[in-house]
């Protein structure tokens, strides 16, 4: 909004109405550029030190965002600290001084150098003043990290130390000097007589068994290795070794010099990882860095320079900077680079052109240091070139274009009004035709409360007395009514409008329509609230977690069936909570559900509750925003732990005599199955006994069914005992019973184990007052028989079964082989 002299009332700035359409999208283009500054800011202010616009990122580290600038004066929205360091820069540039300083962000942590200078129209009259901030902290850091690797190598450099070793021509070692003590703890009466691969650490050894065997062809011998100290430590030492020869010519012993070259090792590895994590940060830089030689060769650069100029890596590296500079920017580079190379500097800043492979220009700001050797001498130089390009040209249209800025706030897209200290409209912008409704000249005149729903006037009465009190007020959500009737949710925030002497003379108010914003945010509440009832009442465990598996809701359903409370697991890893079995294959479903590749993930796992394991139907879905944007994956569980075990109880049944905890007949024919299978496929030996209880109607006619039924039960269990818990046994009917004998060696073996069962089985069995005596002989039969691989089971079964009534009758209690 602007008054009758064209002065900035409200902050809104904007020049797309006064352009052409070309015009007016490339300055959009520079806007936008200039938000998206890496280190550097750009504010433009007027005579009356208000913002007029503010882009860039250097604003983060100073605590501001350009939002939070624009429209006010600096003198309210600075601390007086920082007001104090630049009024007089500012009041410099209104009086067309041009001034540069550093300074330090708030925390002290970021150093910035400061330019600020005025804005002219094209008659050359000062308008405005234009500050531009940039963040130099990486350059200063960088040189402490330089002097501070120069000063650790020259310290390891100072510490070397040297002992002399004499060898037999077969490596026993028959002399040491007197400084292998000092050096590593040795005697030298320890180490006389003994061979030098004792000393040798054991990746090394063949190295110096290598260099022995040159030796004693005669050749001069130089290199390293790591030797065993006294108290059981390696360090590294280089060696120079020589062979000793007699009047001959003939090798007598070995000469070698050690010296101690550990810190010098240890140098060269950090001096690698250090060039290995420089060319690391060179590469995944987002800013372009090069290394030069002192002719201006690129030795080095990265990709994000040769984005910005166009080239391949291959193509720019060899290149020189003469052949990517612009001609009057040349001159100026050759000469920092060779005061770097002679010392006479040590670093320089510069804003210059490039030219890009297809030959436009590039505006960059440079930073470049040099880097020497442990000696001083030079090596190389390393650049970071940010590029400003954005930068210039914004600036250069700032100088073009200021006194249009003002002219912008009648054209923007929110609602801005003026209204006198009464209340009364002085001006509102266009916009509000299309935003509410309602005709812009036929609202001047008219009090602004007239158009507030009543509900709001004592909330926006209490922010205009605040305001008029000098307070700076936040911005509120207030309805307004639209010409058409319905009421429209406004975002409007309230400021000051003072004349020159400072006295308020009204209030401008700006607003924005977030009635779609506030239905969408009440309705996203209430179907949060929805889903916090669902799951604070879900009969089943849910929890809710992040994408890394932290916890973030958990509900009762979940704690009772954990037995632990909720602080024992919001905040901590889904792991944590459920232990590693609890947690299923969480990263896997993760990462399917967060690809799209399914809208849920489910499985069976068990879950520790306590000092009980339960089985769980874990399922895991993924929220996600309106947006499309992942924000929590519900997990839930159901309790399965009692379906599973009355499943499994089921299964057990029926494959079980429930009487005797044997196999039952079903059972049996899956064993006996098996097991031909096994004879046939394996070549297995397997044997089995058919066991009759004998006289067993006289147990069920004298004792009852209950006598009938703990003598099965318990020669069952003898059967078991008898044969083996590498055996089988199955209830095949009544009083019948059959042992599958595994892996039997041969007819003896298995009449051996038929005769074990058979009297494991006939002792007396205790049937309390069933009978009068309380307890019944028992005693079996038993036929044995060899499985065949041409058997079946039917064949199997008759082949065990026909020889039974033949030993009954022979007297019972004894055991038939059948083959």
């Amino acid at each position: 909004m602007t008054d009758s002299a064209g002065a900035s009332i409200d902050g809104q700035v904007d020049i797309r109405g006064c352009l052409s359409p070309d015009s007016a999208y490339w300055l959009d283009l520079i806007r936008h550029g200039l938000d998206a500054l890496p280190d550097s800011s750009v504010m433009l202010f007027d005579q009356d030190f208000r913002y007029l616009l503010v882009r860039g990122g250097v604003l983060d580290e100073e605590g501001f965002r350009p939002q939070e600038l624009e429209g006010h004066l600096a003198s309210e929205i600075l601390s007086p600290e920082r007001w104090e360091f630049y009024q007089p820069l500012y009041q410099q540039a209104l009086l067309g001084v041009s001034t540069s300083m550093e300074t330090k962000s708030p925390d002290g942590d970021r150093d910035f150098a400061v330019r600020v200078g005025p804005v002219r129209d094209d008659a050359g009259i000062i308008v405005a003043g234009i500050a531009i901030a940039t963040d130099t902290s990486n350059s200063r850091r960088d040189m402490a990290r330089l002097r501070e690797s120069e000063e650790r190598y020259r310290l390891m450099a100072e510490n070397t130390s040297d002992f002399v070793v004499r060898l037999s021509p077969n490596g026993v070692i028959e002399w040491v000097s007197p400084s292998l003590t000092e050096i590593l703890g040795w005697q030298p009466m320890e180490v006389l007589g003994r061979h030098v691969l004792n000393f040798a650490h054991p990746e090394d050894q063949e190295d110096v068994q290598e260099f022995t065997s040159r030796l004693r062809e005669g050749a001069l011998n130089r290199g390293r290795a790591r030797v065993r100290l006294a108290d059981g430590t390696y360090r590294w030492f280089s060696r120079v070794m020589r062979p000793i020869h007699d009047d001959d010519g003939a090798i007598v012993a070995f000469a070698s010099s050690w010296r101690d070259v550990e810190a010098e090792v240890v140098s060269e590895r950090l001096l690698q990882e250090s060039e290995q994590q420089l060319r690391q940060a060179m590469e995944m830089s987002s800013i372009g860095m090069m290394m030069t030689a002192s002719d201006g060769t690129f030795l080095k650069v990265n990709l994000a320079i040769c984005h910005m100029l166009g080239y391949e890596q291959s193509e720019l590296q060899g290149m020189t900077f003469f052949d990517v500079t612009h001609p009057d920017d040349i001159a100026v580079g050759a000469q920092s680079i060779r005061d770097l190379a002679s010392g006479v500097i040590r670093s320089f800043k510069q804003r210059k052109r490039y030219l890009t492979k297809q030959g436009s220009i590039v505006w960059v700001d440079l930073s470049t240091t040099a880097i020497v050797d442990s000696e001083g001498a030079f090596r190389h130089t390393v650049t970071q070139i940010v590029d400003v390009t954005t930068e210039v040209l914004n600036y250069e249209a700032l100088q073009r274009s200021a006194r249009q800025f003002r002219l912008l706030a009648e054209n923007a897209s929110d609602v801005v009004y003026q209204t006198d200290l009464g209340g009364v409209i002085q001006w509102v912008s266009p916009s509000v035709s299309h935003v509410l409704g309602w005709d812009p000249e036929l609202l001047v005149g008219v009090r602004s409360a007239s158009l507030i729903h009543p509900d709001d006037l004592a909330l926006v009465e209490d922010l205009r007395n605040r305001i008029v009190a000098g307070e700076v007020v936040p911005a509120i959500v207030i309805r307004y009514r639209s010409s058409g009737g319905p009421t429209r949710e406004m975002s409007g925030i309230g400021r000051p409008i003072r004349s020159n002497d400072g006295s308020l003379t009204g209030i401008s108010v700006s607003l924005r329509d977030v009635t779609q914003e506030q239905t969408a945010r009440r309705e996203l509440a209430r179907s949060e609230e929805q889903f916090r009832l669902a799951m604070a009442n879900a009969p089943h465990g849910m929890l809710l977690t992040d994408a890394a598996g932290v916890v973030l809701q958990v509900n009762r359903s979940m704690l009772e069936l954990l037995n632990i409370d909720e602080r024992q697991s919001v905040g901590r890893l889904i792991t944590d909570v459920l232990g590693a079995a609890g947690k299923g294959n969480f990263d896997e479903h993760a990462r399917a559900l967060l690809a799209g590749e399914r809208d849920t993930a489910r499985e069976e796992h068990t879950l520790r509750s306590g000092d009980r394991e339960l089985w769980v139907d874990h399922a895991t879905s993924l929220q996600r925003d309106e947006a499309g944007r992942p924000i929590f994956f519900v997990h839930q569980f159901a309790d399965q732990t009692a379906a599973r075990d009355a499943a499994a109880q089921h299964e057990w049944l029926a494959h079980h005599d429930e009487l005797t905890s044997v196999l039952n007949r079903r059972g049996g024919n899956l064993l006996l199955a098996q097991a031909l299978e096994s004879v046939s496929s394996l070549n297995a030996v397997h044997g089995l006994l058919f066991v009759d209880v004998d006289n067993f109607k006289d147990f069920n006619t004298r004792g009852g069914e209950e006598s009938g039924d703990a003598v099965l039960a318990a020669v069952a269990t003898r059967l078991m005992h008898g044969a083996g818990p590498e055996h089988e046994v199955v209830r095949w009917g009544g009083d019948e019973f059959l042992v599958l004998v595994r892996d039997i060696g041969d007819e003896v073996s298995l009449t051996r184990i038929a005769e074990q069962v058979r009297a494991a089985a006939s002792r007396p069995v205790d049937v309390g007052e069933h009978m009068p005596e309380g307890y019944a002989e028992v005693t079996v039969s038993v036929v044995a028989t060899l499985v065949s691989p041409d058997d079946t089971v039917k064949t199997l079964i008759t082949r065990a079964s026909e020889p039974l009534s033949r030993a009954k009758k022979q007297g019972r209690n004894r055991v038939t082989v059948q083959l």
